[in-house]
């Protein structure tokens, strides 16, 4: 049977044992605080330290923009009193700018730009900072970097402005650093470059561009950084970061805009057409060579896309060339490989609503606005006016049946209409409906006169359209070089 305490003055004294407990926990307790409040301490530390270097970093990158594009010749950085190391590294990253398929040929790119970015990075335990591409990117122990200031490149309504800063210099400094920064070269044009060529030598690198897409490649140890900030400025297509840390952005370049040749084996290219009703001029204008004038005239224009077929033709009946003659304009589509086709004719019949041949000067000529209002196309089966099937798509409505109904109902700007055969429609609704169904099409053009003798080279067209979120039409590209040098 255990003794009971020891009492000594009436109160009870503890055991050895029970001291030794108590002084146990109390020490094991000052050591844990020692221990997790050292390092919840250093954590705390690292977090200020990085907190003022990105604070440093951020305005080295706005002094670094003013000596870059031009509004200083050079600026001076102090960093502060800081632990950590900064480093210039001229070799750091890459950019490409690329213009794929540039003629409209699968697999033609031109590679318009390719250097190296360079970076001015701080580093300090798990966390890095750059400055990079004009832009300030920061990495942590979980390796993705993020944005902190945003890069010199801005997309805004189909225009790419891309003023590419590139860092050159070397050396690191450790602790407290400063920066001279020096202009080496400002705005050298990349693009827009009157002197400079693509492949064929004689098509210049000007705006609006066309054909194929631009693409912008970016390599870089910031790689996530670039991809995030691609993704949420542009509406184009973004790659993943590769294993090379690699991220492309490429933004669709518009089809033709303005002039366009309109004789026989010309194509015209529909691309990245804003949605909805975004034909701003659509303008044919026609002379002949031909001492006939327009005898027995026709000329289509015609394309393809899916199951989608979609041609304009138009022609001046028999013969002789008088001037006040008519020339009857068709529409044609089809939605499902022709099976049933849609046709709209402003024809001979429709009195004063009717294009016509014209003789001023004396010389005939034909201009044809396919966004006029006040005229009116006839919605009716095009096979039961006469026509003479010498275009393109004129042959599938035999293949076909007329389809008794249209309605337009699918782009915001249409006026939801159900359309039965011997109703109008303006000339102006029609095409804009059509060309808003077709976009990414290449229409292939035709023409026939008499004596096969063709149209005068004073013969064009113009077209304007508005571009969608993925399209770039004017690009703007300039090198801008800087010099680092720590302190």
């Amino acid at each position: 049977m255990d003794s009971p305490p020891s009492r000594v003055g009436g109160r009870a004294q503890s055991s050895p044992i029970g001291i030794i407990l108590i002084l146990g926990i109390t020490l094991t307790g000052a050591v844990g605080l020692a221990v997790f409040g050292g390092a919840a301490l250093d954590d705390a530390q690292q977090d200020s330290r990085v907190g003022q270097a990105e604070q440093s970093m951020t305005q080295f990158d706005s002094q670094a923009a003013q000596v870059a594009l031009g509004e200083s010749d050079s600026q001076r950085v102090q960093f502060g009193s800081n632990s950590g190391q900064y480093s210039v590294d001229e070799d750091a990253g890459n950019v490409r700018l690329i213009h794929k398929s540039w003629d409209g040929t699968a697999g033609n790119d031109y590679e318009i730009y390719n250097a190296s970015l360079g970076s001015v990075v701080y580093e300090s335990g798990d966390s890095e900072l750059a400055y990079q591409g004009g832009g300030v990117w920061r990495t942590d122990d979980d390796g993705d970097a993020r944005l902190v200031s945003p890069p010199e490149f801005h997309y805004r309504r189909a225009t790419l402005t891309f003023p590419i800063v590139r860092v050159t210099g070397d050396g690191s400094v450790s602790g407290s650093a400063n920066a001279q920064i020096s202009r080496i070269e400002t705005a050298n044009r990349i693009f827009v470059n009157e002197s400079g060529t693509y492949p064929d030598g004689s098509t210049r690198l000007l705006n609006p561009v066309q054909n194929g897409n631009m693409t912008v490649e970016i390599t870089s140890r910031y790689c996530e950084g670039w991809r995030n900030y691609f993704q949420e400025r542009t509406d184009g297509t973004v790659s993943d970061c590769d294993s090379d840390g690699t991220v492309t952005a490429q933004l669709v370049t518009l089809g033709t805009q303005g002039p366009f040749d309109i004789t026989r084996g010309e194509e015209l290219n529909i691309r990245g057409m804003e949605d909805g009703h975004s034909l701003d001029e659509f303008d044919l204008d026609f002379r002949s060579e031909s001492a006939s004038g327009f005898n027995n005239f026709g000329w289509s224009m015609a394309g393809e896309v899916d199951d989608k077929r979609f041609e304009i033709y138009l022609e001046k009946r028999g013969g002789g060339t008088n001037c006040g003659d008519p020339v009857r304009a068709v529409v044609y589509y089809s939605e499902d490989g022709g099976s049933t086709y849609h046709t709209w004719v402003l024809g001979e019949n429709h009195g004063d609503n009717h294009f016509e041949i014209t003789c001023p000067g004396g010389e005939a000529q034909l201009s044809v606005d396919f966004l006029d209002s006040n005229r009116d196309f006839e919605y009716t089966d095009s096979s039961t006016h006469g026509s003479d099937d010498l275009l393109e798509f004129d042959n599938y409505e035999s293949e076909g049946s007329f389809a008794g109904s249209e309605t337009f109902d699918e782009h915001g700007d249409d006026p939801n209409v159900t359309y039965s055969s011997g109703e109008n429609e303006s000339v102006n609704m029609t095409i804009q409906h059509y060309f808003a169904n077709i976009n990414d099409t290449n229409m292939v053009i035709d023409e026939r006169q008499q004596g096969n003798a063709g149209l005068d080279d004073s013969s064009g067209g113009t077209i304007l359209y508005a571009g969608g979120g993925e399209v770039v039409t004017f690009l703007h590209v300039t090198d801008n070089r800087i010099r680092v040098e720590l302190d």
